[in-house]
Formats: structure tokens, C-alpha cells, sequence
């Protein structure tokens, strides 16, 4: 049984450096989704903005991203931890 999950961590770490060229290829495309989604979110806040509503807006966009990056946080550790990439000599437990 330990060797079996020995083999498949193993097999996990092999797979995730399949492709070493193409991690320019991620980073730039991991850049352009950060510029374009928060000049998304800008124009969004920019367009809700006026006298009126005051700095709300503005604040509740603001809160909106911290809740969606905590719960992302939360599920990418999650995830990692099944996989075995956080798990104790990268054996998933």
C-alpha cells in the first residue's frame, strides 16, 4: 500500500514538469487575465461611482475581491493538498 502511493506521488511530480517551455506561456497569460480583470473590475467601480452612492461602491467592489481571493486561496490549498503536493514527503494523506 505505501509503495503504491509512493509510485503515484511519484508519477504526480513527473507530470507537473511535463512542458518547462511553456511556463513563460502561463506567466503571460496569468499577467494578461490580472490586467484585464482588473481593468474590468475599474471600469465596473468607475461606472457605479457617483455623488450619490459615495466611496460604497468603490468599498464593496474592494470587499468583493478580498472574499473571492480568500475562498480561491482556500480551494487552490485544498486542491494541492489532495494531490499530495502539500501532504508530508509529497505523499497525499
Amino acid at each position: 500500500r505505501h509503495r503504491q502511493r509512493y509510485d503515484l506521488a511519484k508519477r504526480q511530480r513527473r507530470n507537473c514538469v511535463r512542458a518547462p517551455t511553456s511556463a513563460g506561456s502561463a506567466s503571460g497569460l496569468g499577467g494578461a487575465v490580472m490586467i484585464g480583470g482588473g481593468a474590468g473590475l475599474s471600469a465596473i467601480t468607475g461606472a457605479m461611482l457617483t455623488i450619490e452612492t459615495g466611496a460604497w461602491p468603490l468599498l464593496f467592489m474592494m470587499l468583493g475581491s478580498v472574499v473571492l481571493a480568500v475562498i480561491t486561496s482556500g480551494y487552490v490549498i485544498y486542491v494541492a493538498s489532495k494531490a499530495g503536493e502539500l501532504g508530508h514527503r509529497g505523499v497525499a494523506e
